[in-house]
């Protein structure tokens, strides 16, 4: 089948065998606007597939990885840091080793000292480096794409509720209720929850950068991607 695109006003056509279709982008999920049905979901002006996002979530999990390696390794500079503060004090103390033999220890050891807190602190610049990655190279991004995909489809299931109420009941004037159908809509069950799911996702996520690190490193942006599939496979066959 030969596919192009024309952007025209947020639309979309799409070239088929049989002809000609009007279709609506919403981040990547292409919505055919006679039936308001799901037709794909692709990579439309950079919007996140599936794919992308199974990719970016193994980055988040290797960047974790990569940051347990570093604080594992920040625990042993700092032994290696209070054990060399010890043999000062041990030096310092040694009241039977001559004034050069005390000299020559303390130093050494003072010397040894240095390179170690020196070690600590370049590795705790290194620590502060891969919670920026882990946060804002891949976390950020990664939110963001999960709440755009979650934005597309809740758009996606909106227009295909209200052609499915306007089809069933008509304008207000043929059906009489106290409410639109703009508002039977927005307030239909299948919308609320992918409502819910996308307030979840959230685009900035949380404030404090300790909550945001628990939450990244838990199941749940795994869970948010569980959930986004779910309603593909649903919006794809409505």
């Amino acid at each position: 089948m030969e596919e192009r695109w024309q952007r025209r006003s947020g639309l979309f056509w799409e070239k088929h065998s049989v002809g000609l279709s009007w279709c609506r982008c919403y981040g990547g999920v292409r919505v055919d606007i006679s039936s308001g049905s799901l037709l794909s979901l692709t990579a439309v002006s950079g919007s996140p597939t599936t794919a992308i996002l199974s990719a970016q979530l193994s980055q988040l999990r290797a960047g974790f990885d990569q940051l347990d390696t570093l604080r594992s390794e920040e625990g042993e500079l700092a032994a290696a840091c209070e054990q060399v503060a010890l043999e000062e004090s041990r030096i310092l103390a040694d009241s039977d080793a001559t004034e050069a033999q005390s000299v020559k220890r303390l130093v050494e050891c003072r010397a040894k000292k240095d390179i170690r807190n020196q070690r600590l602190i370049t590795h705790r610049k290194r620590i502060a480096g891969c919670v920026d990655v882990v946060m804002f190279d891949i976390g950020q991004l990664l939110r963001r794409n999960l709440s755009n995909l979650a934005y597309a489809l809740l758009r996606a299931r909106q227009d295909r509720i209200q052609k499915l109420f306007d089809s069933t009941l008509g304008n207000a004037a043929d059906h009489g209720l106290p409410v639109t159908t703009q508002d039977l809509t927005q307030r239909s069950r299948p919308v609320l929850a992918l409502q819910g799911l996308y307030n979840s996702i959230g685009r900035d996520g949380h404030k404090d950068p300790a909550d945001e690190l628990a939450e990244l490193r838990s199941e749940v942006p795994r869970r948010w991607q569980s959930e986004l599939r779910a309603v593909i496979e649903v919006e794809s066959k409505a």
